[in-house]
């Protein structure tokens, strides 16, 4: 591999690493912005502790609407986020 092929390799990951970061940031900011007063304010007390990632916090609330999902009938299916609660952030 020559160095222009592995600059190109590390630079191809780079946008791929940031094109991720990008959609779990935007996707995270919806969610804000649908949720209840309470909901956004869990959103952002999690935000605010030392050391959390947006990233991970975005993770959680889509595995918690997995989760959330899961047990759920389509008609019933509707956007909860205190599902976090089962994932330790404390």
């Amino acid at each position: 591999m020559t160095d222009d092929q592995r600059k190109l390799t590390f630079l191809r990951d780079n946008v791929e690493k940031l094109q991720g970061t990008a959609a779990s940031l935007q996707q995270l900011l919806s969610t804000v912005q649908h949720a209840s007063e309470a909901e956004a304010a869990e959103i952002f007390r999690r935000l605010r502790q030392p050391g959390v990632e947006p990233e991970l916090v975005a993770e959680q609330i889509a595995a918690g609407q997995l989760l959330f999902d899961v047990g759920r009938r389509e008609s019933e299916r509707k956007l909860h986020f205190f599902m976090l609660s089962q994932f330790a952030l404390h």
